[in-house]
């Protein structure tokens, strides 16, 4: 089944504003426990699609939240804004999903210590954002 997982994996990895920051460094829900930084971090967190007697509706939307981990501040934020060029050029058919409209809704960042007593500041960085797709059945 073709999947917008999928197609957000194989976008955002193949990128060619973000392969030379994150190269490849795109993870589903959780990035493993050593992850180089600068990474990704992607995770649906709604979806709609109306049903019908004759099943569901053509259109779907999809609401995802992105995370960007690293250090330091600067290098976060600059991830941050090539992933946003990115995502706002987001259309057309992937990994056999067709994405028609791309709404990036919220940005949002945060700093804190690394929780072992050093000075090393942690950066998150985090986008919400909705898709409008669809999916050949």
């Amino acid at each position: 089944m073709l999947s917008i997982d999928v197609a957000m994996y194989e976008y955002v990895a193949n990128h060619p504003l973000l392969v030379p920051v994150l190269n490849g460094r795109v993870y589903p829900a959780l990035a493993p426990t050593q992850a180089v930084f600068p990474y990704l971090v992607y995770l649906e967190v709604g979806y709609y699609a109306a049903r019908h007697l004759l099943g569901l509706s053509a259109p779907r939307w999809s609401q995802y939240q992105w995370e960007i981990h690293g250090t330091p501040h600067a290098q976060v934020g600059a991830v941050k804004l090539l992933l946003t060029k990115a995502l706002d050029a987001f259309h057309g058919v992937v990994a056999g999903v067709d994405i028609r409209q791309v709404y990036v809704r919220d940005r949002r960042s945060m700093s804190e210590d690394d929780r072992g007593g050093g000075q090393q500041q942690l950066t998150c960085a985090m986008l919400d954002m909705d898709v409008l797709y669809f999916v050949a059945e």
